[in-house]
């Protein structure tokens, strides 16, 4: 039952009323006050966390207190640092705010570990803090009714660093608020789950029972602990068997797993773990609970209408494993690189291979920044492999590659709190092959799937073809950028697989861009191309879009690929074929964005294949990204260009830009501070500064016709907009290069 620190008195517990609680005789001392700064820092996260939920945030749930009732005595097994702590919170806020009336009894919260500690807390009962300026320890050491010999008490001492801290936290907080929001029962801002003993009584046995070496318990022991009572609450029968199993056959399952200290205590954890935020998901219950306690009574606890459907769905889970042998299994279905029988993973979150029950052993639950280790596109993966396993479904690994593609296409729709929808996706298509019931899987990438499942059907021989593709690293099952063309899949797939492998990345930037325009408008006048250093930019290129939004590329792509399909010498045919399309266009006199492009490839280095045009299109006016964002430093493509071409080298300062691509970029000559920069109509100058430098200027100006201070470009009109015919960057290289040769 979910309760607070003051919904606890009075309280029924199977019958009997909570008047007190007093922390047992075998329990440790209270550790939250202790010194040193790790102690320290989780006292100060704690306190943290309360102000917040206190203060006007979340309500704040502290997860279990287990104990029994005997008497009206509440005795805590575990939990007894939370109560010690909403004791002194609320001692302290009762005071300051003047509600002290407010509390339970003087002698209702108390330790049996020591008289000295019970007695403490019953004089702090009897007493009402300092005014705020003062410090709370400092006071109560100085009064007559504290004892010299608490000095040395452990308990008592930390219960002062604890008062203190808490009187930092909490000054110039709205104590009569905080304090009203602490005292609404079940409502309270600060709530903890009430665990009671199934047998009364049975408090030091179980105790015993779980720390018997006389070491501190690890979190699997209290865990396991806690969780066979919480089953056997809901299944007697249950919890022995559970027992039985956890020291038995699924010890044997874990056993190959373990970690360096050789134990399976972690890693059977974790996949519990996964196993019960599963449950939750096919409950249709997005997960809020961090930790695997809190979960797991959630789920299997009695309170649960489905409880006992949840725990078989448990075991099964760990049974299942027992006639498998794990690494064997994946590596039959999966693999890191592609292969004709098995299914390519991408982006698993270890080095570890594709044994996913192991990996999930290893890190399910970890953090990675703000997300988790163990990826949510791993999880479904897994969950997918269960299904199969238990439900005994056919066409495993053919119905894992369609999840696989649906998966890597899905980056925007995999959320948290989208994991109950995309189960029911994972179990329909595993299940039954249902494809077409996807709902919250990315659409688009489900028609893909259907059409290239009817183009199998029809033409099973392009399955080596199509996998292939399929499993590419830049392509991760997405084939929208090809035409599922039975007569010319196959030639493609195995022209795809020379033409961008890593080494001819950079030929490809500019060999593509002869065939068409192949970006992907990103809006806001932001353009995607690939990129001769990362892979990233051609997966955003090749699969970000729908089968619509990319026709353009899809053509661009099968030219080139028909282009290169039979060359034995496949970088030299590249150059070729781009030497050719720049002599075309130069004969033509048509030398648009894509020109220069093409042809410098100082034009196409910027890692992100990101570019940000100052008009709706791509231009002479141009940011070319190294990073994603505008804030980070860029190059002005035809700058660089020019920069590079003019050979002067450190005479023109080597220029990076920052901010909106509408603000001017100069590239400053190093000795004079001369500079031009791009436009439209050519390159526009400044002069530079000192009236030495100016006459060298003027006079370079007027060699090259430079009028209004803009070297002018040659320019046609080609579709009503006016395009280069000549080559600019030659043009403004040469400039540069008269300006250093006259001192500028």
């Amino acid at each position: 039952m979910v309760t607070s620190y003051l919904g606890l008195f009075g309280l029924e517990v199977e019958g009997v009323r909570v008047e007190r609680v007093e922390i047992p005789l075998i329990q440790r001392d209270y550790a939250q006050g202790r010194p040193g700064p790790r102690v320290a820092r989780v006292r100060q996260s704690f306190l943290d966390a309360i102000h917040a939920a206190v203060i006007g945030g979340e309500p704040l749930h502290l997860d279990f207190v287990y104990g029994d009732v005997i008497d009206g005595t509440l005795r805590p097994l575990d939990g007894q640092q939370r109560l010690t702590t909403l004791f002194l919170l609320h001692w302290y806020l009762a005071h300051r705010a003047r509600r002290a009336h407010e509390l339970p009894d003087r002698s209702a919260f108390g330790y049996a570990v020591r008289p000295t500690a019970r007695l403490f807390c019953e004089r702090l009962g009897d007493c009402a803090p300092p005014p705020a300026s003062e410090r709370l320890s400092a006071w109560m050491e100085d009064q007559a009714w504290f004892l010299h010999t608490w000095r040395q008490d452990a308990t008592i001492q930390s219960m002062l660093v604890m008062l203190d801290a808490i009187q930092k936290r909490f000054d110039g907080a709205d104590v009569d608020a905080a304090l009203s929001g602490l005292t609404r029962g079940a409502a309270s801002t600060v709530t903890f789950h009430l665990l009671p003993m199934e047998e009364p009584g049975t408090h030091e046995d179980l105790y015993i029972k779980m720390n018997s070496r006389g070491k501190p318990l690890t979190p699997f022991e209290n865990f396991k602990a806690l969780f066979e009572r919480t089953v056997s609450r809901t299944a007697p029968k249950r919890a022995k068997e559970l027992a039985h199993r956890i020291d038995g056959p699924w010890s044997d399952v874990f056993w190959p797993h373990r970690g360096e200290d050789q134990l399976i205590d972690d890693e059977l954890m974790r996949y519990l773990h996964f196993v019960t935020e599963l449950a939750e998901w096919r409950r249709g219950r997005p997960t809020t609970a961090s930790d695997v306690e809190t979960l797991a009574h959630r789920v299997y606890g009695a309170e649960a209408d489905d409880a006992l459907a949840q725990l078989d769905h448990l075991f099964a889970c760990f049974d299942v494993w027992e006639r498998v042998d794990t690494a064997a299994f994946f590596a039959e279905h999966f693999s890191l690189d592609a292969r004709a029988e098995t299914v390519r993973l991408f982006n698993l979150p270890d080095d570890g291979g594709v044994d996913l029950f192991g990996l999930c052993c290893r890190v399910y639950g970890e953090a990675r920044g703000q997300g988790r280790r163990f990826n949510l596109p791993t999880t479904l993966l897994l969950a997918a492999t269960l299904r199969h396993l238990i439900a005994k479904t056919p066409s495993f690994t053919a119905r894992a590659r369609v999840l696989r593609n649906l998966l890597e296409a899905s980056s925007n729709e995999i959320r948290l709190d989208r994991m109950p929808q995309l189960i029911e996706d994972v179990d329909a298509l595993i299940e039954r092959g249902a494809v077409g019931e996807v709902s919250a899987l990315n659409k688009a990438q489900a028609a893909e799937e259907e059409a290239k499942a009817e183009l199998l059907r029809q033409h099973p021989e392009v399955r080596d073809a199509l996998h292939a593709l399929e499993d590419h690293e830049l392509l991760k099952g997405n084939l929208a950028a090809f035409e599922l063309d039975p007569e010319t899949l196959p030639r493609h797939a195995e022209a795809f697989a020379r033409v961008f492998s890593k080494e001819h990345w950079p030929r490809v930037t500019a060999a593509l861009l002869t065939f068409g325009d192949y970006s992907r408008s990103l809006g806001r006048s932001s353009f995607r191309f690939g990129s001769g250093a990362a892979a990233e930019p051609w997966t955003v290129v090749l699969t970000g879009a729908n089968r619509p939004q990319l026709a353009e590329t899809r053509r661009s792509l099968a030219r080139l690929l028909d282009h290169a399909a039979d060359a034995e010498d496949l970088a030299s045919e590249l150059d070729q074929l781009v030497q050719r399309w720049l002599a075309e266009r130069e004969a033509e006199r048509r030398l648009d964005w894509r020109y220069y492009l093409v042809k410098y490839d100082a034009m196409r280095e910027g890692r992100s294949g990101l570019y940000v045009s100052e008009e709706p299109t791509m231009g002479y006016r141009l940011c070319m990204l190294h990073k994603h964002r505008l804030n980070s430093n860029y190059r002005d493509p035809f700058l660089l260009a020019v920069h590079r071409e003019s050979g002067v080298g450190d005479a023109i300062e080597d220029k990076t830009f920052t901010g909106y691509p509408n603000r001017e970029r100069w590239l400053p000559l190093a000795r004079s501070g001369a500079a031009l920069r791009c436009v439209d109509e050519g390159f526009l100058l400044r002069a530079p500064p000192d009236e030495e430098h100016r006459r060298g200027f003027d006079r370079v100006c007027g060699e090259h016709d430079v009028s209004d201070w803009i070297l002018r470009v040659e320019q046609t009109s080609h579709e009503g907009r006016p395009v280069d015919a000549e080559d600019r960057v030659t043009k403004a290289a040469r400039l540069v290069q008269a300006m250093v040769e006259t001192g500028l």
